[in-house]
C-alpha cells in the first residue's frame, strides 16, 4: 500500500492527461470478515470487490491471490479483488491428553516444510490469532489422514502439545499439509496447579511433541511452535 501511495504521489506531479495504471498481486492466507479480508500477521482489513462470487463466510481462512488494480484516469480509488482462491483451511480443535487411541494414531511424521507463497516462504510452524499452525508431512496420504493435537500440560514456560496422525492409507511419498489447531480454549485443559504456575507470565511458547521417522528410525522429537498470550489472564 505504501508503494502504491508513493507511485500516486509521483504520478500526480505529471501532466493530468498522462495518467497511469498500477497492478500487483498479493499471495497470502486471509481471514474473511464479511466483504473484507485480513492477511496473516496483519491487523488491516482489505475490502474485496468480488467477495460475493466466492461464497466465503466470516471467519473462513483461505489461501488467496488478491489482485490490486488502480487506473488514475477511470478510478477514484484502488480496487482489490480475488484473482484465485483455494479451499477453506480447516481449524481443528485441541483435545485432552489420553482422549485419543494411541494405537490408532500411530502414523509417524516425515518432516517440516516452509510454507511457500508465490514471492516468499513462511516458517513451517507459527502461532497467530490463537491458532497453532504447522506445515508437516506424514507417511500417509495427507488427504486421507486424521490429525489430532492434545494438551499435555505446561513446563518451563511452555504449553506442551502432542501431535498425532491416523490413517489407513500409508505412503512412502510424503507431502506437506498445513494443519491449524484452535488454541483459544487451551486453558480448559490445564489443572488449577498448572494455571497457577503460569499466572505471572504475559506469554508462553508452545512446544509440540511428535513421532518422526527418519532413516528407518522412529523417535519422539519436540519443536517450538510459537508464542501465545497467557491463556489464563
Amino acid at each position: 500500500m505504501f508503494l502504491a501511495l508513493a507511485v500516486f504521489f509521483f504520478a500526480s506531479c505529471e501532466p493530468a492527461e498522462q495518467g497511469y495504471t498500477y497492478e500487483r498481486y498479493l499471495d497470502d492466507i486471509y481471514t474473511v470478515n464479511k466483504h473484507k479480508v485480513r492477511a496473516e500477521f496483519s491487523d488491516s482489513l482489505i475490502p474485496v470487490a468480488n467477495m460475493d462470487k466466492y461464497g466465503f463466510s466470516t471467519g473462513d481462512r483461505v489461501r488467496m491471490l488478491l489482485r490490486y488494480h488502480y487506473d488514475s484516469q477511470t478510478m477514484r480509488q484502488p480496487e482489490y479483488e480475488i484473482h484465485s482462491a483455494g479451499e477453506v483451511i480447516p481449524t481443528l480443535p485441541i483435545v485432552a491428553e489420553g482422549s485419543i487411541n494411541a494405537a490408532e494414531y500411530n502414523v509417524p511424521f516425515e518432516g517440516l516444510y516452509r510454507y511457500e507463497f508465490n514471492d516468499r516462504y513462511m516458517k513451517p510452524v507459527w502461532v497467530w490469532n490463537r491458532c497453532q499452525n504447522i506445515n508437516i508431512s506424514s507417511y500417509s496420504d495427507a488427504d486421507a489422514t486424521a490429525y489430532a493435537m492434545t494438551v499435555r500440560g505446561v513446563k518451563d514456560g511452555c504449553i506442551e502439545l502432542g501431535l498425532y496422525a491416523k490413517s489407513d492409507t500409508p505412503s512412502n511419498d510424503p507431502k506437506a499439509k498445513l494443519l491449524t489447531f484452535d488454541l483459544s480454549n487451551v486453558a480448559d485443559f490445564l489443572t488449577e496447579e498448572q494455571k497457577s504456575s503460569i499466572a505471572s507470565l504475559d506469554s508462553l511458547r508452545t512446544r509440540i511433541f511428535l513421532t518422526r521417522k527418519a532413516e528407518n528410525e522412529i523417535k519422539e522429537i519436540d519443536i517450538i511452535g510459537g508464542v501465545i498470550a497467557n491463556p489464563v489472564k
